[in-house]
């Protein structure tokens, strides 16, 4: 029987889950359990979360008969991939918080169409400011930037508003109600024609700062971006002198490129605070009622399919990360 561990704190319904899903097929070792450590060594499948800063350096290096890395989260660009045995598979999550995340794709985009952090602090102020309007997005090119799981649940959200989809991937191709598709080199032609570029690309060596000065100047003078993936897939610097020279460009923003504690100050360098044009959420895309159940679930699923011998989904490539 092999070993599961299971490296990120468990309440014990989910442990329950847990054991029940692997019953006859795999021993589990929790993160809570004092000898955690010393059993890590022992196991062929591990699931986590998060990594850094949870175990000591080297910690992974020496599990040497695991067989797969099964993660909680759509990116696994915060594993520690030199660590990890070549032998080793390595999965993300891509698909279980995909509703969610695009959901919240949507909500940021018309809340910086129709202008609702404006109005809500106008009326908290004692403003009544009609005469600002808003924008339809019926009509509208949507270019979604990586186009999987989630790009795909926001392009069937947005086409139920009427949009125009535009969407890029390394293939050019895919399913999905998709109006045209663009290949990975045409990045440029997508910022160019969208009113509305939402990016969902992963954070891999390849796509730091994809989002920088040329693909911002070649988006319209009016358009609006909305980030649900990883922060430092846009240049900073960029967006927010961009952001300061174009009053009527948008950008919503879910996430950072950095993570401070909550009383650690602000997750980002430079002053987006003192731009009107921006909304922001603190990573929270993925929160929702029910969602740690689903992602769990999402998980459990790809791990059985390693411990009946079966084909497993969402494997990451060791070489857009090494």
């Amino acid at each position: 029987m092999k070993t599961l561990a299971v490296a990120f704190e468990t309440q014990p319904e989910s442990r329950r889950r847990i054991e029940e899903a692997v019953a006859g097929l795999a021993q589990v070792a929790y993160r809570e359990d004092p000898e955690f450590l010393a059993k890590l060594p022992m196991a062929e499948v591990l699931i986590v979360r998060g990594w850094r800063g949870q175990f000591p350096p080297g910690a992974m290096a020496g599990m040497r008969r695991l067989e797969m890395v099964q993660c909680l989260f759509a990116g696994v660009d915060h594993l520690p991939w030199e660590e990890i045995p070549a032998t080793a598979t390595v999965c993300s999550n891509a698909g279980a918080q995909a509703d969610a995340v695009a959901e919240h794709a949507l909500a940021l985009l018309l809340a910086a169409a129709k202008n609702i952090p404006f109005h809500d602090a106008a009326l908290r102020a004692g403003r009544f400011p009609q005469e600002v309007r808003s924008r339809r997005i019926e009509g509208l090119t949507l270019g979604i930037l990586g186009y999987g799981h989630i790009g795909r649940s926001v392009a069937e959200r947005a086409k139920s508003f009427g949009m125009r989809i535009l969407a890029l991937n390394r293939s050019g191709g895919g399913e999905g109600p998709v109006d045209a598709w663009l290949r990975e080199e045409e990045g440029l032609r997508l910022a160019a024609e969208s009113d509305v570029v939402v990016c969902c690309l992963p954070l891999t060596k390849r796509t730091p700062g994809v989002i920088g000065a040329a693909f911002l100047a070649a988006m319209k003078p009016e358009s609006i971006l909305v980030n649900v993936s990883r922060g430092k897939v846009i240049d900073e610097g960029a967006l927010y002198d961009h952001l300061r020279r174009n009053p009527g460009f948008t950008a919503a923003l879910d996430v950072w490129w950095r993570y401070p504690r909550e009383d650690g100050g602000h997750p980002f360098t430079q002053p987006y605070f003192d731009l009107a044009n921006v909304v922001m959420t603190p990573h929270v895309a993925f929160s929702a009622t029910g969602n740690t159940e689903r992602v769990l679930g999402h998980a459990l699923e790809n791990v059985l399919r390693h411990l009946r011998g079966e084909a497993v989904r969402n494997v990451a490539e060791r070489e857009d990360y090494l």
